[in-house]
């Protein structure tokens, strides 16, 4: 996911800095244990190629900020600061390509170990990398199971709150995946139903309908999956749908894809090794993936509003 090829500088603390000098003690508490939170955000190539767009910045930083307070960070810096470090980091290296970037968050205690510190500044950082287009999972789509680790619920540790510690869960039905020779992974609820992937909304579609677990299916309140909320029904005449999702459902399903801002919008051809539709990704996912690609390159006039240029242009 995440490389630091290119990249020359960094934003931290209010000011944007050399790459070599985003560094923290060793026995802080932010490296030994795991109260910080982040966001993942792209950035993505202007169709024009004149501008780097990033896409639905504000909704990203408000979560930020929603996680921060679940956790008792205190940010000292507005949202309108963090914003312009985003850009002024893409700016700052130089990325003319699709980028990634990574606002982070911790307690910064000092030495020590400092996971219940929640008075005081937190530290934040943002970080940028080259990140391209996953066009090769994107047009083949991935085989993936359903986990034997079940998500954590809302009264373990919050999924909604997007917290370093909650991927360790995530590293865990991975590494399963991949050992069993599948892609990724889904996760189910402490209640048997759907929940989410390891770092991405589930879509479902069946009939014509766009089916989405609802967000009290211990899932991260996804910013791609709002959009898709947002956009499919009202601009490709779908219907929307937000519920519980049984797990037999995904083997019944004509088309299944994840979502997020890493996954971007990744089709799903095989689940637990049953065939999903003809075992290729669907032409409604396709249709869905191209009208996304269309918003977030500046292509869609329509949704302008969500992308915030880095150059201006």
């Amino acid at each position: 996911m995440f490389s630091a090829a290119g990249v020359k500088y960094l934003w931290r603390n209010g000011e944007v800095i050399p790459w070599e000098k985003g560094t923290i003690h060793i026995w802080d508490g932010g490296f030994t244990l795991p109260p910080g939170i982040f966001e993942g955000i792209r950035g993505y190539q202007k169709f024009d190629g004149n501008d780097v767009y990033v896409f639905r910045l504000r909704p990203h930083m408000k979560r930020l900020f929603a996680s921060a307070k679940i956790h008792r960070l205190q940010i000292s810096h507005t949202v309108e600061e963090l914003e312009k470090a985003v850009t002024d980091v893409i700016a700052g290296n130089n990325f003319r390509d699709d980028v990634y970037i990574r606002p982070m968050v911790w307690p910064e205690s000092g030495p020590g170990l400092g996971w219940s510190e929640t008075k005081g500044e937190a530290a934040v950082m943002v970080v940028p990398s080259p990140k391209p287009a996953r066009l090769k999972k994107m047009e083949n789509g991935i085989n993936v199971r359903v986990s034997t680790w079940r998500r954590l619920p809302d009264s373990v540790m919050p999924p909604r709150a997007k917290t370093n510690g909650n991927y360790v869960q995530s590293r865990y039905a991975t590494m399963e995946a991949l050992a069993d020779g599948y892609d990724d992974a889904i996760f189910m609820t402490f209640n048997g139903k759907v929940s989410e992937g390891t770092g991405a909304t589930l879509a479902v579609i069946r009939d014509g309908v766009l089916v989405m677990p609802s967000i009290t299916s211990d899932i991260l309140e996804g910013i791609t999956r709002d959009t898709m909320l947002k956009v499919v029904g009202k601009d490709l005449g779908m219907c929307v749908v937000e519920r519980d999702v049984d797990r037999t459902e995904l083997y019944i399903a004509d088309e299944l894809f994840f979502c997020g801002t890493g996954a971007e919008l990744t089709p799903i051809v095989s689940v637990d090794r049953v065939k999903i539709g003809d075992g290729k990704p669907g032409p409604l996912t396709k249709k869905i993936q191209a009208y996304y690609f269309d918003i977030v390159r500046g292509k869609n006039e329509k949704y302008k509003q969500w992308l915030t240029p880095t150059y201006g242009k």
